[in-house]
This record gives C-alpha cells, structure tokens and sequence, in this order.
C-alpha cells in the first residue's frame, strides 16, 4: 500500500501518540497539530499532500469544526473523520456526510474508517479518471 498522509489534530498529547501508534501499521506518514489554529498552519504550508484529516471538535484556540471548515474552502477533496467524546455538537450535526469515531474507540475502529475512507476515495477518484477519458 502506498504511503499516505494524515494529519492528526489533538490537543491531547496522549491521544496524539495513541493515533500515531495506531496508525503507523497503514504505512502512513503522520502530521501532527495541536489545535485548529496549528494545523490550519500545516495545511497552508502541506495541504497538496495531505491525504486525511482526523480531527477532534473540542480543541482550544480553534475548534475542529472551525478548523475543517476553513480546510473544506482550500482543500474540499481532503476526507474528515472527526473524534470526540461526544457527538452533541449542534453544528457538526447540521454538516453533511460525516465521519464520526466517538472517543474512547478501538484501534480497529479507527483502522477501518481509514481504510473506508481511503478506499471509497481511491473509487472516486477511479470514476473521474473514466469520466475525464
């Protein structure tokens, strides 16, 4: 498999370094933010190469859904999947399509929402290319 690259947007350290572990096993080349306003620093300097976003939503500074949608106007083809806790938050609620792990979650979990997303983003992209020819 390719190597990917996935930003992950935290403000726990310990979070952080459980996704990094977890992750690792997909071959992916793993970027790292504090909060929105960090990663939205990132993706200026990397979006072209940034495969996936897995954000949390409660994040000082700049939430996750804040942060996506500034990323959604720059980068609209770039996958979300939003962590938290919690999923009652109004405003991610009223967003379409999306991709939820609710914190804690398994390794496996996360695994294979990585590897739907990755998926279902490689078909799309297969069904453009007939499209284009």
């Amino acid at each position: 498999m390719p190597k990917i690259v996935i930003l992950v947007v935290d403000d726990s350290s310990y979070i952080r370094r459980l996704l990094k572990s977890t992750l690792q096993s997909e071959n992916a080349h793993i970027l790292f933010a504090n909060d929105g306003l960090d990663a939205l620093a990132v993706v200026q300097r990397l979006g072209r190469y940034i495969n996936l976003i897995i954000t949390d939503i409660n994040m000082p500074r700049m939430d996750g859904i804040s942060f996506v949608g500034v990323v959604s106007e720059l980068h609209p083809e770039v996958p979300v999947i939003f962590i938290s806790s919690s999923l009652d938050n109004e405003r991610l609620k009223q967003r379409d399509r999306i991709l939820f792990l609710q914190k804690p979650f398994l390794p496996q979990a996360l695994l294979k929402t990585v590897r739907d997303v990755m998926s279902a983003r490689k078909h799309d992209a297969g069904k453009r290319s007939k499209q284009i020819a």
